[in-house]
Parts: structure tokens; sequence; C-alpha cells
């Protein structure tokens, strides 16, 4: 994690741009191609909530010698604690992964 931000309270401000504009793109595609508006509010609802419970998973402290250095952001420290225990939030990650599962074979 260090390596990555140094410094900077986070080091994603570009990847984050980068994600935003191919998240635009595909929200335009779906649009453009015509969509179910209970489907699409279905998605988004489920989607924000699973990310919503897995940070909820962290709220344990991290150790003293897990812990993310003096100049820390609220983000840096996120990072810190998944970076401790990544499988901290595996219901939501099995949820989410059994939810792509599904969706492929629908799609297939």
């Amino acid at each position: 994690m260090d390596k990555q931000c140094g410094n900077k309270p986070y080091a994603t401000s570009a990847s984050d741009v980068v994600l935003l504009v191919v998240v635009a793109a595909i929200a335009t595609l779906i649009v453009w191609r015509g969509i179910e508006s209970v489907s699409f509010l279905a998605g988004l609802w489920i989607g924000a909530t699973l990310i919503q419970l897995y940070f909820h998973q962290f709220h344990t402290p991290v150790p003293t010698d897990r812990a993310a250095p003096a100049e820390r952001s609220p983000l840096k420290e996120m990072s810190y604690a998944i970076q401790a225990n990544p499988w901290r939030p595996w219901p939501q990650m099995l949820a989410l992964t059994i939810l792509v599962a599904i969706s492929f074979v629908v799609l297939a």
C-alpha cells in the first residue's frame, strides 16, 4: 500500500477517472439499447448495497502492526483494514459471485 500511496492520501485518482468514464459509457450503451427500468434500478440497488455491506465488514480496528502510518486518510485506513483481513466480507463476495454467475448463465 505504501509503495502505491507514499505520502498521498490515495493513489487511484487517475484510475478513478478512467473507471468513471467506462461506467458512463456502459450505462449509455445500456440505455441506448433499451432497458427495463425496474431491472436497471434493481441492479443498481443490489450492487450499491453489496458494496456498502462489503465495507461495513471492516469495522473492527486493525492491529497496530498492520495499521496505516501516521499520515493517513479514511481511504488509506480502509485499505489497510482490507489488506489486514481481506476475507472478512466473504458473504458479500459470495453473493456477488453467485449473482454474476447467474447473469452469465442467463446471457448464454
